[in-house]
């Protein structure tokens, strides 16, 4: 007999794109440790991927996005459980950068960064990613959310 296998995550990543740009932010832990990341976070409770995308987004940077295109997505098993990630791009519609209204109250810096910054605070890999998704975004249409309640 098999056991249930139970989606235990869902995450959304947005990749706020402009001009080779992209916007990062420094999240900060409790203890004084901080790190550099896309916005994004959890999907709550009866919230699309794409909804949840948006939510973080405009939370974490303080800037309104439109939903470009969907970068990539990742359906992970592990022994715990299932983990659904998704990775959208964007781009900023209004809003004012780094008025957060973040509850967790983690992010510190939101800044726009180039390949260059992206690298050095995210890491080689996000870089080309970066640039990647610069030079070819993803389509239009590739995401379709159920807004079914």
């Amino acid at each position: 007999m098999r056991a249930e296998l139970h989606l235990t995550c869902r995450l959304v990543w947005t990749w706020i794109l402009d001009g080779g740009r992209c916007v990062v932010v420094r999240n900060e832990r409790p203890d004084g440790s901080s790190w550099w990341s896309l916005p994004g976070g959890g999907v709550e409770e009866r919230e699309t991927l794409a909804a949840a995308a948006i939510r973080e987004a405009r939370e974490e940077t303080g800037l309104e996005v439109r939903l470009v295109g969907l970068a990539d997505l990742l359906d992970r098993v592990w022994a715990d459980g299932r983990w659904l990630c998704a990775e959208f791009t964007a781009e900023a519609m209004g809003g004012r950068l780094g008025e957060t209204a973040d509850p967790t109250g983690k992010i510190r810096e939101v800044l726009w960064a180039g390949p260059a910054e992206v690298g050095a605070r995210l890491g080689p890999e996000a870089r080309l990613r970066l640039e990647a998704l610069v030079r070819q975004p993803p389509p239009p249409g590739v995401y379709r959310a159920d807004h079914r309640p």
